[in-house]
């Protein structure tokens, strides 16, 4: 699985769901170099503990200088990952030996 939103991703392997960052170097160090590429910010047991890290990610990278800015971006990241959270749900899930 893997579900990109902005910057970030969650990407899950056999054991843990994970949050990554997109790296955009800025500058080329060689002609083969300056590619985008990704970090792992953190491992997590389960979907909605990255999805709460990942509100406080979104939150200490707005711009917003008051309460009211930080209240609208986590109102927004909310509402992005309930309906990302609702279209997963919505996966048809293979039972052992259904495939």
């Amino acid at each position: 699985m893997e579900i990109r939103i902005g910057k970030y991703k969650i990407s899950t392997d056999k054991y843990n769901f994970m949050i990554e960052e997109e790296v955009i170097p800025k500058r080329k160090r060689s002609e083969s170099g300056g590619q985008p590429y990704w970090i792992i910010l953190g491992y997590y047991l389960t979907l909605e503990a990255a999805c709460q890290r990942l509100l406080q990610y979104n939150v200490k990278d707005t711009d917003a200088s008051d309460l009211k800015g930080v209240i609208s971006c986590l109102k927004d990241s909310s509402e992005n990952i309930a309906n990302i959270v609702k279209e997963l749900a919505e996966v048809p899930v293979l039972a052992k030996g259904d495939r």
